[in-house]
């Protein structure tokens, strides 16, 4: 029995009843030889199905070891008793088993399985009623139909971590000394280091003699220079919001839109002067 299987299987081209037979034989002797057999007359499956899910940064014979894993599954759990073929049924399994693999090792970061199987919901869901509709479904029919929190859709939408990571130091132009990292703007000390070395008598003497009276005072109530020491500390950086537009307006006994048209032309005074400009680092 065991040379017939085996020589079926090395025929290549092999019917739903020689198929069923085979894996009947499996289930019941467990012989290795027929097994190993077995799973190199499904190669082509594997590699049909490991082709599909196939990305960059995952190596694709990781990807034909998860599909004969998933063949191995298929073995353990078809059942010959209801007519299909084993192809049928093993497709499904030996898809899972690629994308859990792809999902976890395809990214820098990795996604977590659960984030990974609502991701797929939703995808199919948006699909599938574009294909009914023609029209992109709401987050609320989203959310209903992939039982998913109404809040995650846009985050499960958006996932993209199959993308390929970019090196921060890689050239923008192929020849270029120019990396992608030195034209990445970095304003996170750019504040605190020019509040350190601004002096501030100076610089109100330097507004007073560019701006009108009534610009000076709103530049000085706006940004807090009307008071004795507007240094802040490094803290009071990140939680220093400026004056509102209707304080201002209520300090002046004016309107907030009247607050606002004055302001905006003593900053275009500011940002067009030459001197100030350069002197304090500023364009804006």
């Amino acid at each position: 029995m065991k040379k017939h299987i085996l020589k079926l299987l090395r025929e290549k081209k092999l019917n739903k009843e020689d198929m069923i037979s085979i894996v009947a034989y499996i289930q019941a002797t467990r012989d290795p030889d027929v097994i190993n057999c077995f799973i190199e007359n499904n190669l082509p499956l594997a590699r049909c199905r490991a082709q599909r899910y196939h990305v960059p940064g995952v190596d694709f014979e990781d990807l034909m070891q998860e599909g004969c894993i998933g063949i191995l599954d298929s073995l353990n759990d078809f059942d010959i008793t209801l007519g299909f073929a084993f192809s049928t049924y093993a497709v499904p399994k030996i898809d899972h088993r690629i994308r859990l693999y792809v999902a976890e090792h395809s990214s820098v970061i990795r996604v977590p399985r659960n984030v990974h199987y609502k991701q797929q919901r939703v995808n199919a869901v948006y699909k599938l009623y574009f294909q009914e509709t023609g029209d992109k479904p709401c987050h609320d029919t989203i959310a209903d139909k992939a039982q998913v929190r109404r809040e995650d859709v846009p985050d499960l939408l958006n996932l993209s971590y199959l993308r390929t990571p970019t090196s921060l130091d890689q050239p923008t132009i192929t020849g270029s000394s120019i990396s992608l990292s030195e034209l990445i703007p970095d304003d996170r000390d750019f504040v605190a280091d020019t509040l350190e070395t601004v002096h501030w008598d100076e610089l109100r003497t330097d507004i007073r003699h560019i701006l009108s009276e009534q610009e000076y005072t709103l530049i000085c109530l706006r940004f807090y220079l009307d008071e004795p020491d507007p240094q802040p500390s490094l803290d009071e950086i990140h939680r220093r919001t400026f004056r509102t537009l209707q304080a201002c307006g209520d300090i002046l006994g004016c309107s907030r839109e009247n607050v606002r048209r004055v302001l905006a032309g003593a900053l275009s005074a500011l940002s067009e002067h030459t001197t100030i400009r350069h002197k304090y680092a500023c364009n804006e």
